[in-house]
């Protein structure tokens, strides 16, 4: 049935019972028929229950195309329906593409998850304190999983600035998909963003860590036209997999992998490409840096830092930044800013730091 808040609910009974899920509904009902999920013990709690039976192997009800996305067995017409009725710690999975004639912005208040399950959501907007910051999500001292549980990972966040902004303490976990701004993929102010896989696109950044933000990417690729990830105001970034890869063919515009400003960034295991335009030889090239250090901390232990332009221009550390690089592989000589020990040595146009 429908009610008036947007949902359809299933009418059933479910059992959890060893290694089953068993309903029965009346006849016409959008019920869950059968299911098989992983064993859950007798002892676990309710969440856990909830969890394991959201992620076992379900027969679904059928959804018209008006239902956008769901939470367990319950449809919704509406996004914003949906995250009415969510609750902390369960999983809204979209069900259909959400344009943004449909959806202005949601501020997430709530630990959620949300599956595109290989769909587009869309947001034209969310408006603060009158406002229109172009955000598609607003994680606001909540927290916001993102995954993808399509085949081919498919789905997509996109906003017309801005795809998700957090801010006051909170959390963005990006597992699969892509996040895609105007200006930038993740916003962040004094918040936390973890990429585990994925994409984050951004025509200016791909992560804009504007103040005391904490980001970690342990793998997925950020890609920015101008920067990949920028940090400010006492944020850091710890990197131990995934890419960061700058595209920029705009002679113009000078374009970073990564530029920090009183700020800390870890590298230990990841990738950081220059993809600029290899015929560029302006000014504006010559000082685009796939690392580039003011007032910060830099560490680099491995990882591969190259730039394919005419300057490959890798590593731009200022006087009052400390630096403590002790592995790695880059497109130029960086023998100037080696820990004490240490030393470069070239190969065929690429210089892998060894112990001395």
């Amino acid at each position: 049935m429908t009610n008036t808040e947007g949902v359809k609910t299933a009418q059933s009974d479910v059992t959890i019972s060893g290694d089953s899920v068993t309903s029965s509904a009346s006849e016409g009902s959008s019920a869950v028929s059968t299911a098989v999920a992983t064993k859950i013990e007798s002892s676990v709690s309710k969440t856990e229950a909830n969890a394991k039976y959201d992620a076992a192997e379900v027969v679904l009800p059928s959804f018209d195309d008006s239902i956008v996305a769901r939470i367990g067995t319950n449809g919704y017409t509406s996004l914003n329906a949906a995250y009415s009725k969510v609750n902390a710690g369960n999983t809204i999975v979209i069900l259909n593409d959400v344009p943004n004639t449909e959806l202005t912005g949601i501020c997430i208040q709530k630990v959620i998850t949300v599956d595109l399950n290989g769909h587009t959501v869309s947001g034209s907007g969310y408006t603060l304190s009158g406002k229109n910051y172009g955000w598609t999500f607003y994680v606001y001292k909540g927290s916001l999983t993102i995954n993808d549980s399509s085949e081919h990972k498919t789905g997509k966040i996109i906003g017309t600035s801005r795809g998700i902004s957090c801010a006051n303490n909170g959390s963005v976990t990006i597992n699969g998909g892509t996040v895609e701004g105007e200006e930038c993929g993740i916003f962040s102010s004094s918040g936390t963003v973890t990429i585990n896989d994925g994409t984050v696109v951004g025509n200016k950044y791909g992560i804009w860590a504007y103040e005391d933000t904490k980001a970690y990417i342990h793998g997925g690729e950020i890609i920015g036209k101008v920067e990949g990830v920028e940090l400010n105001s006492s944020s850091s970034l710890e990197m131990d997999k995934g890419r960061i890869v700058v595209e920029n063919n705009d002679p113009t515009k000078e374009s970073f992998g990564i530029l920090a400003t009183n700020s800390s960034v870890t590298i230990s295991n990841a990738a950081i490409i220059m993809n600029n335009n290899p015929d560029v030889t302006t000014f504006k090239d010559q000082y685009s840096w796939a690392i580039s250090i003011v007032l910060s901390d830099l560490t680099v232990e491995g990882g591969t830092i190259i730039s394919t332009n005419d300057a490959k221009h890798t590593l731009r550390i200022d006087g009052l930044s400390t630096k403590t690089i002790t592995g790695g592989k880059f497109s130029q000589d960086v023998s100037e800013f080696l820990s004490s020990g240490y030393k470069a040595v070239e190969n065929d146009g690429v210089w892998e730091i060894t112990a001395a």
